[in-house]
């Protein structure tokens, strides 16, 4: 499964707008069929992150930090298959579950910069993901998602910083064992 992100952050600090950015994630799933339900569970190497631009109300201009990280990403897809055709050949799915990603390094970096040691990030961020996809020649999928982090990536900072991640996905999947 090889994913193309496009990544992005909430952050609670109005004074900061952020800027979403491009990723990807790679990875193997395996998918549990019962009737035209099934279960996808999935593991995915990912890179993430957000920029936040800050404007400057003394010179006029922007001040642009980029956030990068890694993460392994665990998910569990229930889905529902809305119509096939041709013996399952293709078919249409909808699917949603929570994942969770666990952080690979503690190299948190804003402009090529440590972050400093006063503000510390968790090991992992639970999130829920639901989606649309497209299955062909019973191997081929195609698959649009919508990533919501369910609780803040900063665990303790001396503002209280809440940063959220989001990502809208899309991912290209190749099934090695046909099924009929």
């Amino acid at each position: 499964m090889v994913s193309a992100l496009y990544n992005w952050a909430s952050y609670d600090n109005n004074t900061w707008d952020h800027k979403a950015i491009g990723g990807y994630s790679l990875g193997a799933f395996a998918r549990v069929k019962l009737l035209k339900f099934y279960l996808q569970p999935e593991v995915l190497y990912s890179s993430r992150g957000s920029d936040f631009q800050q404007k400057d109300n003394t010179s006029g201009q922007y001040n642009l930090q980029s956030f990068r990280y890694k993460t392994v990403d665990v998910n569990a897809m229930f889905g529902f298959q809305l119509f096939a055709f041709a013996h399952d050949a293709a078919g249409l799915r909808l699917h949603t579950g929570p994942g969770m990603f666990f952080m690979i390094d503690d190299s948190f970096e804003i402009n090529d910069n440590d972050i400093p040691s006063t503000t510390t990030f968790k090991k992992n961020i639970a999130n829920w993901q639901f989606g649309i996809g497209v299955d062909f020649t019973h191997r081929l999928m195609f698959d649009l998602r919508y990533e919501l982090g369910l609780s803040s990536i900063v665990k303790d900072s001396p503002n209280h910083d809440k940063v959220v991640p989001k990502s809208f996905m899309i991912q290209i999947a190749y099934k090695l064992i046909k099924k009929h």
